[in-house]
């Protein structure tokens, strides 16, 4: 009898295909599924199917990991894309790119049939019952990362008992998630600073309400304390409500008559359009302001000049949250029962060009 593996070769495919062919044809072109299955009907090939109606991945059950059976094979990553911005996906998100390879790496290293699905908040609006891949009875988990809006975990929890955030602790923290050390990334870039001699420091948040810049602001807040410098509510630059103009608030605090000499920012992001503010207002970085990003990603190398950031190992996050995910699917309690555990990744300071003793 024909194997799945068989198909794939014939049909010119990968396993994985062939899988996807039967188990969620809506997820392959047409084209591919009409291949697909006439190969299929001419070797004469039949699925297994698992009691829960799943079709193994690459042919499972042949050699599947100890441990990691039908219904706890396939998984989601849902990418929730800023609805500002049209063409934002896993491949250009300059965060969520290499989060996106730990998780493909760590889900192919158990055999884990993989589904990948992305939303933004105006298709959300479209379609009250959920992100469409949830709607696909086969997903037993699903990792959740981007920029959601309040109330969207629950609907996506109507749907899938078993969620692991990436890179967000949630609205009310009631969800496992796995994030960087966001407070311990505030206090040494801060400390850093300081120890450079500045007193002017101020934090850039893009955004407010986000947990994991809330909690660089405290990092900030608690290395200015430590060193006895009291902080100054002006010098907390955000986007006024209802806002998400950044600009203003850059420029009015960078033509103060007592300026900042440096900035801490909750992100690369934030940080390198800092960068750009400062360049329109012939503000030199670093001979007039010291700058500190945050999260590490390629712009950031190859900035002029070179930003100095809090790295974030990225691909790791993405690994652990799979094998978070994974110890939930087969935890033998309800999902209600199981603790919603924060895991935090540790950091460091990468010091590069943007910042000079004050």
């Amino acid at each position: 009898m024909a194997s799945i593996r068989d198909v794939a070769k014939s049909a010119g495919v990968s396993p994985a295909t062939v899988s996807r062919t039967f188990a969620t044809p809506n997820l392959i072109s047409v084209s591919t599924q009409q291949r697909v299955l006439e190969v299929a009907r001419q070797l004469n090939y039949h699925p297994r199917r698992h009691r829960n109606g799943n079709t193994p991945l690459n042919g499972a059950p042949d050699e599947p990991r100890a441990g990691y059976s039908g219904a706890k094979r396939t998984i989601g990553f849902q990418f929730f894309a800023e609805t500002s911005r049209p063409l934002d996906t896993i491949a250009t998100n300059m965060l969520y790119a290499p989060v996106f390879a730990g998780v493909q790496a760590e889900a192919a290293s158990f055999g884990l049939h993989l589904l990948v699905d992305i939303a933004t908040q105006n298709e959300l609006d479209r379609f009250p019952q959920g992100p469409r891949m949830l709607q696909d009875d086969t997903i037993s988990g699903v990792l959740i990362v981007g920029a959601y809006q309040a109330g969207i975990l629950d609907r996506v929890a109507s749907r899938v008992s078993h969620l692991v955030l990436i890179d967000t602790r949630g609205e009310t923290g009631t969800h496992e998630c796995v994030v960087s050390n966001s407070f311990e990334g505030g206090l040494l870039a801060t400390r850093y600073l300081l120890n450079l001699g500045h007193r002017r420091i101020a934090f850039c948040l893009s955004r407010r309400g986000v947990p994991i810049f809330e909690d660089r602001l405290r990092g900030y807040l608690c290395a200015l304390f430590e060193a006895d410098v009291i902080p100054e509510t002006r010098w907390i630059v955000a986007p006024a409500a209802g806002s998400s103009d950044l600009r203003g608030p850059l420029q009015e605090i960078l033509i103060a008559p007592h300026h900042p000499t440096a900035l801490v920012a909750c992100s690369d992001e934030a940080a390198l359009f800092a960068l750009q503010v400062c360049r329109e207002m012939r503000r030199g970085v670093p001979q007039d302001v010291s700058l500190v990003g945050f999260d590490d990603v390629p712009l950031g190398r190859h900035a002029n000049p070179q930003l100095t950031t809090v790295h974030v190992d990225k691909e790791f996050m993405g690994r652990l949250a799979v094998r978070c995910l994974l110890a939930r699917l087969h935890q033998e309690t309800s999902p209600g029962t199981i603790p919603a555990v924060q895991h935090q990744v540790p950091v460091n300071l990468l010091i590069r060009e943007s910042c000079r003793p004050a």
